[in-house]
């Protein structure tokens, strides 16, 4: 979707003006300040160095990150890692997002924390998420839609989420997808015994 690498098969049309990431593995410069690393994007552009960071502060603060200012990337929790680069990806703009485990390594309190900022930011610039993920209930918190992807059978699950985002850990509405999900899983896995099977 990014157009780093060509599709072996199809197609991809996008209407973006612009694609942010934010990739599983940790993408912070480590000899960089919190600050710098979130303003890396608007250097690479030619923005004024003293504007860059002065708006890559106001970007920490938005995502509840301003104790990291002046902190490197070592000083940092896995958490706070991440906040620091949803901040630069808020900050980089565009109107489509590209998210690669986002809240891998994260526990639960920390990935809640994180999905319901990126909702927030996402809201409030309008943008497009696609998130990669192999967890079920990082998608069923925040997703409007969840697609399953199998390597050897394409597209094997395609639905709307009901209600509305954030929803709860447990909420009700989503309990009969989820063992439905599970059950797709299984079967691409080789593993076809049903939920609640023997």
């Amino acid at each position: 979707m990014a157009g780093l690498l060509n599709p072996t098969a199809g197609s991809v049309h996008l209407d973006a003006r612009g694609i942010g990431f934010m990739f599983q593995e940790e993408g912070l410069l480590p000899w960089l300040s919190s600050e710098a690393n979130v303003a890396m994007p608007l250097r690479i552009r030619g923005t004024p160095p003293a504007e860059g960071i002065g708006r890559a502060l106001r970007a920490l603060a938005r995502v509840n990150a301003a104790s990291c200012i002046g902190k490197f990337p070592h000083q940092l929790s896995a958490g706070m890692k991440k906040r620091v680069e949803l901040a630069r990806l808020v900050l980089a703009g565009g109107d489509l997002w590209l998210l690669d485990e986002p809240c891998e390594s994260l526990d639960l309190p920390s990935r809640l924390d994180l999905l319901d900022l990126l909702l927030d930011q996402q809201r409030a610039q309008q943008s497009t998420v696609v998130m990669v993920s192999h967890s079920p209930e990082d998608t069923f918190r925040v997703g409007n839609r969840i697609a399953i992807l199998s390597m050897n059978r394409g597209i094997m699950f395609d639905r709307p989420l009901p209600g509305d985002t954030p929803r709860p850990v447990d909420d009700p509405s989503i309990l009969p997808m989820q063992r439905e999900i599970v059950d797709v899983l299984r079967a691409d896995s080789g593993n076809e015994r049903p939920i609640g099977g023997a």
